[in-house]
C-alpha cells in the first residue's frame, strides 16, 4: 500500500458483548448488547520510520548561460530574424525551474531582436479555457508581469492538414500567425504508453499546439493506430506546416521527474492494471492498495489519475474541480482516470479500511510506504516490515527508529 498526496459515510462496526445475568428461580441467560466500535479501533497499524534515498548530488546549473549556449550550439538563432513575433510554447507540467527556463529563453530571443510572446501549449488542461490555462501558468510564476511579454491564451485552432492516416491536424491560430515557434518542454517516459517516443517536444507539437481539438483528434486516432505511430505521423504535418524554430528539451533528474501519481512509479497504467491479491498478479511494481490523501494547490483541482487509487478522502473529493478533471479525462479518452474511489472522512479511517482489505493475518506486518507524491522520492516513510531490507539495500538510510503513526486532532496524518 502506498499513501501519498494526490462522501461515502462509513457505517460503524459493532462488537457483540455478552453479559450473564441470574435471577431467582431462573436459569442464567445471555443478554447480548451491541456496542459501537469504530473500524479504526479494531485494525492495528504498522509502525513507521523515516528513510532517505541517497542520490548523487545535482551539479550547479547556470540556467541562463546553459540556454544561451544550447541555442548557439544548435545554430537556432540563425533562423530568427530581427523583429519577428516568436511564440514560446509553454506547457502545463510542473517542471522544475520552469519559470527561470522560460525567462532565459525569452532573454535569448529578445537579444536576437525578436519580439517573443508566451503561448500556453497544454491541450485540454486548465479546463480547456483561456482563463484556466492562464491560471496554470500563473501557478508556476509565469505571468505577463513576471515575464515582461504578452501571453496569448486563445483556444482557437485551425486545421492545417491531415496525417498519412487521414487524421485531421490542428494547430493554435496564434502559433500559426507567429513568425516562429519555440517549444519548451520536459522529455520523460509517457504515462499512457511505452515506446521509443515519450512525452516531450514532439508531443507538444501535436497535443500542446493542437489545443483541445488537436488533443481529441490525436487520442481518438491512437485508439486505432497506437500512440507512438499517431504522434509521429501528426507531428510530421506540424513540422512541415507550422513555423517551428526549435525545441528546448528539458531532462530532469531523480529529484524531480514525472507526474504526481506517475504510473511509471505506481504500476497503475491508464489502460489497465490488476489489483488482485493472488499470485496471478504479476504487476511490477506490485502495489496492492493505493491511498491518496489530498490534492496540492498546483493541481488547480485537476484530480486526473485519482481513478487509479483504491481509497481517498472526503476532502480530496470536495477539492476536485470536476469540470476540469472530466474534460481532461474525456479528451484523452480515459474516463477511468477520473473515477472517484471509495472515500472516508479521515486519514485514519482510510488507512484502516485499506489495511483490512489486504486479507493478511497481522496488519502490523503490512508493507507500507508513505510518499508526498511520485515526484518526491528522496524522503519517505516505510513500515517496520521493511527494516531488514533498508539495512541490506545500498542507497537507503534509516533516519530513526520505528514509531506509531502520528495523527492530528482531526484524525489525519501529521506531516
Amino acid at each position: 500500500m502506498v499513501e501519498g498526496d494526490l462522501r461515502w459515510r462509513h457505517r460503524p462496526t459493532y462488537r457483540e458483548e455478552s453479559q450473564i445475568t441470574s435471577r431467582t428461580g431462573v436459569s442464567p441467560v445471555s443478554v447480548i448488547r451491541m456496542k459501537k466500535v469504530e473500524m479504526s479501533a479494531l485494525i492495528p497499524f504498522p509502525r513507521m520510520f523515516a528513510v532517505r534515498q541517497k542520490f548523487p548530488p545535482s551539479p550547479p546549473l547556470d540556467i541562463p548561460a546553459t540556454v544561451q549556449r544550447e541555442f548557439k550550439s544548435q545554430n537556432a538563432l540563425s533562423r530568427i530574424k530581427s523583429g519577428p513575433q516568436i511564440a514560446v510554447a509553454v506547457g502545463s507540467r510542473g517542471i522544475s525551474n520552469i519559470k527561470n527556463i522560460v525567462a532565459a529563453v525569452l532573454d535569448v530571443l529578445k537579444a536576437a531582436g525578436a519580439k517573443p510572446f508566451i503561448l500556453p501549449a497544454m491541450g485540454s488542461h486548465g479546463g480547456a479555457t483561456p482563463e484556466g490555462q492562464l491560471g496554470v501558468l500563473e501557478s508556476y510564476g509565469i505571468t505577463e508581469q513576471s515575464m515582461g511579454v504578452p501571453i496569448r491564451a486563445s483556444m482557437e485552432v485551425e486545421r492545417i492538414g491531415a496525417s498519412a492516416d487521414g487524421v485531421d491536424v490542428f494547430c493554435s491560430v496564434e502559433a500559426q500567425r507567429s513568425d516562429g515557434i519555440v517549444l519548451v518542454n520536459r522529455v520523460k517516459p509517457h504515462t499512457d504508453f511505452q515506446g521509443t517516443l515519450g512525452s516531450g517536444v514532439l508531443k507538444m507539437c501535436v497535443i500542446g499546439l493542437g489545443k483541445r481539438a488537436g488533443a481529441a483528434a490525436c487520442h481518438a486516432a491512437a485508439t486505432r493506430l497506437g500512440y507512438e505511430h499517431t504522434l509521429r505521423s501528426i507531428a510530421r504535418v506540424v513540422l512541415r506546416t507550422a513555423p517551428i524554430v526549435c525545441g528546448v528539451a528539458i531532462v530532469e533528474n531523480q529529484f524531480h521527474s514525472g507526474a504526481g501519481m506517475d504510473p511509471n512509479v505506481t504500476g497503475r497504467w491508464v489502460h489497465g492494471y490488476s489489483s488482485s491479491l493472488g499470485p496471478d498478479n504479476q504487476a511490477k511494481p506490485l502495489i496492492r492498495r493505493i491511498f491518496v490523501r489530498d490534492l496540492t494547490p498546483e493541481t488547480h483541482g485537476n484530480a486526473i489519475g485519482i481513478g487509479f487509487a483504491d481509497i481517498t478522502t472526503t476532502r480530496l473529493v470536495g477539492a476536485m474541480d470536476k469540470q476540469v478533471t472530466y474534460i481532461n479525462a474525456l479528451t484523452s479518452l480515459t474516463p477511468n482516470g477520473a473515477k472517484i474511489p471509495i472515500h472516508f472522512d479521515t486519514d485514519r479511517e482510510c488507512i484502516s479500511q485499506a489495511l483490512s482489505s489486504l486479507a493478511i493475518p497481522d496488519t502490523r506486518q503490512a508493507k507500507v510506504v508513505r510518499i508526498a507524491d511520485t515526484l518526491s522520492l528522496v524522503n519517505l516513510e516505510v513500515s517496520e516490515a521493511y527494516a531488514s531490507l533498508v539495512k541490506q539495500r545500498g542507497g537507503l538510510e534509516a533516519l530513526g527508529d520505528p514509531g506509531e503513526m502520528r495523527f492530528d486532532a482531526m484524525e489525519n496524518l501529521a506531516p
